[in-house]
């Protein structure tokens, strides 16, 4: 029945599979569905795997995020500071919605 599909997955088995380890269980279909499931997990693992060593242009971004983030540091080698602006500017008074005042019940 569709409601006993999976009956065996509880939460010890799913955290077994997701780090990739075996998953026995009783039975010939729920063993057939653990071992198709272990098997995409692991396609999907595998495809996941960063290669190694550095990506192409990531000194550049590295670079760049830094001199973002920090300046340059002339600023502050000549003892002024960088001011944060925010890219929100207050609402001029004229479209401040009205103040109401209280009322007695």
């Amino acid at each position: 029945m569709a409601d006993e599909h999976y009956e065996w997955l509880d939460k010890d088995a799913a955290e077994r599979l997701l780090r990739g380890e075996p998953v026995v269980p009783v039975g010939d279909d729920a063993r057939t569905d653990a071992f198709r499931l272990a098997e995409a997990l692991g396609a999907a693992r595998a495809g996941l795997r960063a290669p190694a060593g550095e990506l192409p242009g990531e000194d550049a971004v590295l670079a760049a995020f830094r001199q973002a983030g920090h300046g340059s540091g002339a600023d502050r080698l000549a003892g002024r500071r960088r001011r944060c602006r925010s890219p929100r500017q207050p609402r001029p008074a004229a479209h401040r919605p009205p103040r109401l005042r209280p009322r007695r019940p």
